[in-house]
């Protein structure tokens, strides 16, 4: 049983699941053997990856349209400023939770 501290992991975990969702609607399209291995672990962007370009940016728009029609939150992961920097949160799932958490609480613009 997850152990919760309010509202702040609900929210956590409500991001996560999104992220996870929209990896999964990824999956759909992909061949049985070219599955992604979804975990929190799982890289988005980089040398790690096994997005194509295509589906990143499938990614990214369908995760802000979830972001903002579920928890209303109008969070840009497609800004230039995100997605350049050698930091960027898409190094993982665990890492893009965090970031979104973040900006949703108004700690990062």
């Amino acid at each position: 049983m997850l152990k919760t501290k309010g509202k702040e992991t609900d929210l956590r975990d409500k991001i996560e699941m999104l992220i996870f969702e929209t990896l999964h609607e990824l999956n759909l399209e992909r061949e049985v053997s070219n599955k992604i291995s979804i975990t929190k672990a799982t890289a988005m962007l980089g040398n790690n990856t096994s997005l194509d370009s295509l589906e990143f940016l499938n990614l990214v728009m369908s995760l802000e349209d979830k972001l903002r029609e579920q928890l209303s939150m109008k969070v840009s992961l497609s800004h230039e400023d995100v997605l350049l920097s050698k930091h960027h949160p898409f190094k993982s799932v665990e890492a893009l939770t965090n970031f979104i958490h973040l900006v949703s609480q108004g700690k990062l613009a």
